[in-house]
């Protein structure tokens, strides 16, 4: 029993025995007393530990479970290419000194008839390769579109020289085929007899179409038999026009092309 336990006790006796709370020292000594009992338990209860409140108020978090992250596909680099190597791939091949440009839009169609199955010919030509002779009064030009392989070029100047326009060396290809008069002096636009194109596809459907009327030519040839003639003659050449061919097949014909061709000079 603590002494202040013993002490209220004997202050309770007292007041029994004193006949009550009639006496002011008696009074003061039971408040005292209750007052002391109060802050000792006071004291009791804040020095025990709240751990039930505690543990209700902090939530008790579940452990998460460790999970490997999943791996990085790291792409191959790709392969180095030496810097030389690149330039050279793209860097194109110099055309050789007789092959020109050309620019063309060439269509031929027909449609199934009397028998005939429906064909159709595309050619458009990147480059070309033209041949001049005087003695024949016969200008012709390969119209390409793909440039002729080293060495080539020679075998398609040789070709064109005796070669029908219905059956070019390499397809698809068109021919321009110009004759000119038997009176001819200037040997340029206004001499000229005829002026045919050719088209040629891969499956050797041909056909040939007139475009005189809509030739464009600046400049002239070399006449016949001319002392120190050049060798090459550069030649720009151009039509654009529509026709329907005159055979029984009745090819639906269209054109537009542009070339820029040094002309083989063959006597």
């Amino acid at each position: 029993m603590g002494p202040t336990t013993r002490f209220l006790r004997a202050a309770v006796t007292n007041l029994f025995h004193d006949g009550g709370m009639t006496h002011p020292e008696t009074r003061r000594t039971v408040a005292i007393a209750l007052m002391m009992v109060a802050l000792g338990a006071l004291i009791v209860w804040v020095r025990q530990p709240s751990t039930t409140s505690e543990a209700a108020a902090t939530p008790i978090e579940p452990r998460r479970a460790l999970v490997a992250a999943p791996p990085v596909a790291v792409p191959p680099e790709p392969a180095q290419v030496p810097k030389e190597a690149a330039r050279a791939e793209a860097a194109p091949q110099p055309l050789e000194e007789s092959v020109g440009t050309a620019n063309s839009a060439i269509h031929f169609e027909r449609a199934a008839n009397n028998g005939a199955p429906a064909g159709r010919i595309d050619v458009n030509a990147k480059f070309a390769v033209g041949v001049w002779q005087p003695a024949e009064r016969r200008l012709r030009v390969l119209l390409l579109e793909q440039a002729p392989q080293s060495g080539d070029t020679q075998k398609l100047v040789g070709a064109l020289k005796s070669m029908d326009p219905r059956s070019p060396p390499v397809t698809p290809a068109g021919v321009i085929d110009l004759r000119f008069i038997s009176t001819a002096e200037a040997w340029d636009r206004s001499d000229l007899e005829s002026a045919s194109l050719t088209a040629t596809n891969v499956r050797g459907d041909s056909n040939t179409a007139d475009v005189l009327g809509g030739l464009e030519w600046h400049g002239s040839l070399p006449a016949p038999h001319t002392q120190g003639a050049p060798s090459l003659i550069r030649l720009q050449l151009g039509a654009i026009g529509s026709s329907t061919s005159a055979d029984k097949n009745t090819w639906k014909q269209e054109w537009n092309f542009h070339v820029v061709v040094p002309v083989v000079v063959i006597e």
